[in-house]
């Protein structure tokens, strides 16, 4: 049938915190590594696949608790 290779990335996230306001700075795939690959089998055939996302991104978000 067939079969997954690895799969690898790094995250990173920061979180600060004033009274009742939130802050929080995110970034996805740091190392800008995430890919998957597989291999597939059958009868008559044979795939080897590799995918290569644009995955690198950075977030932030503010939030703020109302008393």
């Amino acid at each position: 049938q067939g079969r997954d290779l690895e799969r690898y990335s790094i995250d990173a996230s920061v979180q600060r915190s004033f009274d009742n306001l939130k802050i929080s700075l995110s970034m996805r795939d740091v190392l800008n590594t995430r890919r998957f690959a597989g291999e597939n089998f059958g009868a008559n055939f044979e795939q080897t696949f590799r995918r290569d996302r644009e995955t690198q991104i950075f977030l932030a978000t503010l939030g703020y608790t109302f008393n």
